[in-house]
């Protein structure tokens, strides 16, 4: 077998998507929760 046909036979396409969308769905939860704790922090100053 060459390199190529090893390469070929990896599911490339799938596995990047899943990726994408795993790490966009990450961000967001992580922008909602610096959101949340940010509006926490600023009604304890006030």
């Amino acid at each position: 077998m060459t390199i190529n046909q090893v390469k070929s036979r990896e599911p490339i396409a799938a596995p990047c998507g899943f990726y994408q969308s795993i790490t966009l769905y990450q961000l967001i939860t992580l922008y909602q929760s610096i959101i949340i704790v940010t509006i926490n922090s600023y009604q304890q100053l006030t």
